[in-house]
């Protein structure tokens, strides 16, 4: 069944490297907003008052460990799933 399956190893690689890519951008643009938010509700020159920049900041962390951290698994497992997919297709081509 060798050079039966249409697609290359480049190509899944290319794959694999643009889900990576397009999952730490997804990342970082969260991250990057959690930040400027931060800054938001801290400095004294911007929107800071006691007890809402404290509710800011425990919904930030909220989101920073229950969503943020879960996502990013999500990304890594999939990549993972992703490069199994593509281990075994190799595989399989070569039989």
């Amino acid at each position: 069944m060798a050079e039966k399956i249409n697609l290359r190893e480049k190509e899944y690689q290319a794959v694999i490297a643009e889900m990576q890519k397009m999952h730490q951008e997804q990342i970082n643009a969260i991250i990057s907003v959690i930040n400027q938010m931060r800054t938001l509700v801290t400095r004294e020159d911007c929107f800071s008052a006691n007890l809402t920049s404290k509710k800011m900041m425990e919904m930030l962390d909220t989101i920073s460990g229950n969503i943020v951290k879960p996502m990013q698994q999500a990304f890594q497992n999939s990549e993972t799933a992703m490069a199994n997919m593509i281990t075994n297709v190799i595989e399989t081509d070569k039989a």
